[in-house]
């Protein structure tokens, strides 16, 4: 009986041991150390075949969320917003999400990129050079480009998007009146930016900024993410929610000068967006209509936008991985949406801070759905994109 007694000791004895060390208060549970973000770009405006059919199963797709952090794009419909914004808050339990519904009537028009006071010396050096008999069409920058290193950079942005051709040609009038003026754009969707930000946790230092756009009106949401209390094992974090403009086609009629300049200019503007100093991780998520070569499946696509943010000391955990195993793309040569045949990872993920942190990654909102009419099936999903998922944890030994 005394043998039984003392054995029924040692075993409480051992479990009390055990709990004390895993609530010891150095320490933390797995949940307060661990967290989850996911992107995805639901593409649901009218670019995509199937619209309708696409609309009535997004909340069936994203039924599947389970991150604590999801940055949702290209959601034009005002009332698809407010649709997937009840659904998150109401039937997933999510805390209050972060979106702003934007319109191209409240938009101020953008004041001119350059002034008079700053062309002048460049209209000055023109007339006195390069009015003369026997000058070169390259006048203006042989003799005047100094002059030109000197204006404002948005004034030099806009005169190069303008044509510094145009000005060697003689059309400088011209150039320089595009520059002076006002603009206003017409953007699609009536300028609505299509961004949600949807967190489990309470927000912070909420704030949107607006990009440089053409076409699709561009934006970042961003806040600060509330977890010290409930993952003290992670601290804050901000994130930032957002999607570039994507290359194209169609011809420019911005203010960067070309589709392939407005996304660095996007880029060079969200980086800017300040850090808060309190938080322990900042998270850039969005697409970026681009990708590094990565696996020994996925080439290179677009890499400037992608390369210009690992290149400010970020780390995109969803690409580290050897050359020798596949990468799962999320656009996808076997999406029916898909019309190209090759496979990318235009999504990204971005960490501010690796060390000190473990980074799993995946795929998700994989989907497709059947339409049967008039004896025809037909195959469609969601988006072209699929979802994609990081877990961070906090290292235990960092």
């Amino acid at each position: 009986m005394k043998d039984r007694i003392f054995k029924v000791f040692l075993l409480t004895a051992a479990l009390t041991v055990f709990a004390a060390c895993d609530n010891q208060f150095e320490g933390f549970t797995k949940g307060e150390s661990m967290m989850t973000f996911t992107t995805m770009n639901m593409r649901l405006g009218d670019e995509l075949p199937f619209y309708d059919e696409r609309t009535a199963v997004k909340l069936d797709v994203l039924s599947e969320a389970d991150a604590d952090v999801i940055c949702i794009q290209e959601l034009y419909n005002s009332k698809d917003i407010l649709k997937v914004k009840d659904f998150f808050e109401k039937d997933l339990k999510y805390n209050k999400p972060l979106w702003l519904i934007t319109n191209e009537d409240d938009f101020e028009p953008i004041p001119p990129a350059c002034t008079q006071e700053d062309v002048a010396p460049i209209i000055s050096c023109y007339m006195e050079n390069c009015m003369v008999e026997g000058a070169s069409q390259t006048c203006i920058l042989t003799e005047c480009g100094t002059i030109f290193l000197t204006l404002p950079q948005a004034c030099q942005t806009c005169l190069l998007g303008q044509g510094i051709g145009a000005i060697a040609g003689g059309d400088i009038q011209a150039v320089l009146q595009g520059c002076m003026t006002e603009t206003k754009f017409d953007y699609n969707y009536d300028g609505n930016n299509g961004i949600l930000l949807v967190s489990r946790y309470p927000m912070k230092n909420k704030g949107s900024l607006g990009l440089t756009s053409y076409g699709n009106y561009r934006m970042a949401i961003y806040a600060t993410i509330q977890t010290s209390l409930s993952k003290p094992g992670i601290g804050d974090v901000q994130v930032i929610c957002t999607g570039l403009s994507k290359l194209s086609d169609a011809e420019y009629g911005g203010l960067a000068g070309g589709w392939a300049q407005e996304q660095m200019t996007q880029v060079s503007e969200i980086l800017a967006i300040p850090v808060k100093d309190e938080v322990s991780q900042r998270v850039i998520m969005g697409d970026f209509n681009g990708n590094t070569a990565g696996g020994y499946n996925i080439k290179e696509s677009n890499t400037a936008p992608v390369s210009a943010i690992i290149s400010a000391g970020y780390y995109d955990p969803y690409f580290d991985i050897s050359e020798d195993d596949e990468l799962p793309c999320t656009v996808c040569a076997e999406n029916p949406m898909v019309e190209t045949g090759a496979d990318s990872i235009p999504d990204h993920i971005f960490f501010l801070n690796k060390r000190g942190f473990l980074f799993e990654t995946k795929r998700t909102f994989i989907n497709e759905f059947i339409k049967f009419e008039n004896n025809k099936k037909e195959r469609y999903s969601l988006s072209d994109h699929y979802g994609m998922t990081v877990k961070m944890t906090a290292d235990p030994n960092f």
